[in-house]
């Protein structure tokens, strides 16, 4: 219900801003702020300062800092946090801030291609529950919760402002939300609620245009899952070297003894789809990789002299 009024709320609100009259907006303005601060309030609690100490070593050739913070949330009670992997990395001693107590964690995994990281506290703390990052579209309300510069935690208020498969020239490793929330050192790591104050995403960026980058909570939930169960991330690999040729990927290469290579692959097919995802471009083969773990068998569908072919493959582990 407070999903519903608050999206109601936003609409009326641009409406009284499109001519309804100063009242009308003013005391729009009031109900979105009481359902922002309850938003933040009720999710707050969830919300950690999180603290990593590394010990500077004789071989450091670049200067890093000994002290880094961020912000991470639980997400079950049983004292399993997510963060963004860059604020713990290389740290040799972790802690939380909880209510102003220190709390020491464990780092149970990280994963460097997506920027995410699990610890674990002992004890019992509030959580946030996921909730479904394909329902958002461009125009979504999205909120930020974080510690910004070291400052106690502020609630962000931002729009959902597109979909992102690449930064710059280089491919993410599966799609991306954009968002107009400016990130501020400390903030990294936080979550991202929607309307309904339900978990959509993991902020892992910010663009030097005031856009933020947002891990979504379908690709955060899969990262979990690995790091909780094996301390790493699984992701399949097939040995496939590709390339984009007008809107088409084409495969360049094989790796020897590879999955590929032993399901029939050859140089010069074209992949069209992978499972029940279209293939356009080498963005569209990483998302659908992203999703499926070693061993897994995945089906392919190429063109090959103009036929459709389909082959089945057992992926490797990356």
């Amino acid at each position: 219900m407070m999903g519903r009024t608050f999206s109601f709320n936003v609409l009326l609100f641009c409406g009284c801003l499109l001519g309804y009259g100063a009242g009308c907006a003013a005391s729009t303005l009031e109900l979105v702020d009481r359902e922002v601060r309850s938003l933040f309030e009720t999710a707050a609690p969830a919300v950690v300062k999180v603290h990593a100490e590394r010990c500077p070593q004789p071989t450091d050739v670049r200067v890093r800092p000994l002290h880094a913070v961020g912000t991470g949330f639980f997400v079950e009670d049983t004292g399993h946090l997510l963060t963004a992997a860059s604020v713990v990395e290389e740290a040799d001693l972790c802690w939380i801030d909880a209510g102003g107590q220190r709390v020491n964690a464990r780092v149970l995994g990280r994963d460097p291609v997506s920027n995410v990281a699990l610890l674990q506290v002992d004890g019992s703390f509030p959580s946030l529950s996921f909730g479904d990052s394909d329902e958002l579209q461009i125009g979504a309300l999205v909120v930020v919760i974080g510690f910004p510069r070291n400052l106690p935690s502020a609630p962000m208020v931002g729009f959902v402002t597109g979909f992102d498969s690449y930064c710059g020239r280089r491919a993410l490793p599966t799609t991306h939300l954009r968002a107009s929330c400016r990130l501020a050192p400390g903030q990294g790591g936080g979550p991202v609620l929607n309307a309904r104050g339900e978990l959509v995403g993991l902020a892992v960026a910010r663009h030097s245009d005031d856009q933020s980058s947002i891990l979504p909570a379908k690709a955060l939930r899969r990262i979990y899952a690995d790091l909780k169960q094996f301390g790493e991330v699984r992701y399949a690999w097939v040995g496939l070297q590709i390339r984009d040729t007008d809107r088409q990927v084409v495969v360049a290469g094989l790796a020897t003894n590879a999955p590929a290579a032993l399901a029939g692959f050859r140089e010069g097919d074209v992949v069209v789809r992978i499972g029940d995802h279209e293939v356009r471009t080498t963005a569209d083969v990483l998302h659908a990789m992203f999703f499926h773990r070693a061993g897994e068998r995945l089906s392919f569908t190429i063109h090959r002299g103009g036929q459709p072919v389909e082959l089945t493959v057992t992926a490797g582990a990356r």
